[in-house]
């Protein structure tokens, strides 16, 4: 028979009492709910941008949402302003000045407001010019197609006011309460919506090709045995001829409202010169061969064939706009373009 000793038990008793509940004795607290596995604890060094996440936000996209959460939809993406079921057949060009926006085409013009997209007014038109205060444009006369007849359109008030033009006019510009069209181998100017004064004669019919207004300054291109540009003080009718070559050539000219005129020619052989000139002092100098088709203080518009590129004037980087486009015009940088298939875009190049 075997004794145990008495101490032996009592230490039993002491260890057998004294076990902790294992996890599962332990119940939940009813108002303590379970951490999911997957929880992470919180990054305090998380700085949330403005969608809320972590690090930066996402790019922008045109996909019609915020994807950076700057409250702005799409910025930096084309905008549709108008939609034509016609190519552009003969698109005379587009114009961009602060919120509004034409396009001329196969004899029609149309005023667009750009914040919108919605057309304002459309008319026919042999030409038509958007300024700061006017829209000007040549409506052919019904019953005889020689002759056009002058309206202008004014911002403010909306109202439309007609003028006789005594002939066949076709080249046309405004800026502030000035308008310069030509006409029967003369240039015109309707100031404050008085009667046109002669700044320019003497010229063939046919012989002014471009005509456009910068500030106190007209500039014109006449073409005839020669190629001449020439400077039209509005203020005091003197003229000036800043460049001209002989036989005559192909020109074109882009004027910007800082007082700088800036024209391309296209010599034979097809090459492509660029000249400029400050209209205050007459003086020329070549600034490269790159074919523009329009001009700001930001950018310049290059359009080889029918891909439009944007360069920055200040870094010279490019960026391609758009492919299949007709006509062009930028303002700051703001890009407007016609497509070939009749389509009209906005769109802020960065």
């Amino acid at each position: 028979m075997i004794r145990r000793a008495p101490w032996l038990a009592l230490a039993l008793l002491v260890v057998g009492c004294s076990r902790a509940p294992l996890p599962l004795d332990r119940p939940t607290p009813p108002d303590a709910a379970p951490t999911p596995p997957s929880a992470a604890p919180p990054d305090a060094a998380c700085d949330p941008n403005a969608c809320g996440d972590c690090g930066r936000p996402l790019p922008e996209e045109c996909n019609g949402r915020d994807d950076d959460c700057d409250g702005v939809v799409d910025e930096g993406c084309p905008r549709r302003l108008l939609e034509a079921p016609a190519p552009w057949s003969s698109a005379y060009g587009v114009r961009l000045v602060g919120p509004r926006a034409i396009v001329t085409r196969s004899g029609v013009m149309t005023l667009v407001d750009v914040t919108t997209g919605q057309p304002l007014l459309e008319r026919r038109a042999r030409g038509a010019a958007l300024g700061d205060r006017l829209t000007a444009w040549l409506e052919p006369v019904a019953d005889d197609g020689n002759r056009s007849r002058l309206v202008l359109r004014d911002h403010g008030s909306g109202q439309e006011r007609t003028l006789p033009v005594d002939g066949y006019a076709f080249q046309l510009d405004t800026w502030g309460d000035d308008v310069v069209y030509a006409i029967n181998g003369r240039v015109m100017r309707v100031h404050d919506g008085a009667a046109p004064t002669t700044l320019l004669t003497g010229l063939s019919p046919a012989q002014t090709t471009t005509l456009r207004l910068a500030g106190p300054w007209a500039v014109a291109i006449l073409g005839d045995q020669s190629t001449r540009v020439v400077a039209l003080d509005l203020a005091t009718g003197a003229q000036r001829t800043l460049w001209e070559t002989t036989p005559a050539t192909s020109a074109r000219a882009l004027v910007t409202t800082d007082g700088i005129a800036t024209w391309m020619v296209d010599f034979p052989g097809a090459v492509t010169a660029r000249y400029e000139a400050r209209l205050a002092s007459g003086a020329v100098g070549g600034t490269g061969r790159e074919p523009l088709v329009a001009l700001s203080g930001a950018l310049e518009l290059r359009l080889d064939g029918q891909r439009l590129t944007a360069v920055d004037r200040l870094t010279g980087q490019a960026r391609l706009v758009a492919s299949s486009v007709a006509a062009a015009d930028v303002e700051d940088r703001r890009v407007l373009y016609a497509t070939t298939t009749g389509e009209l875009w906005l769109v802020e190049v960065e």
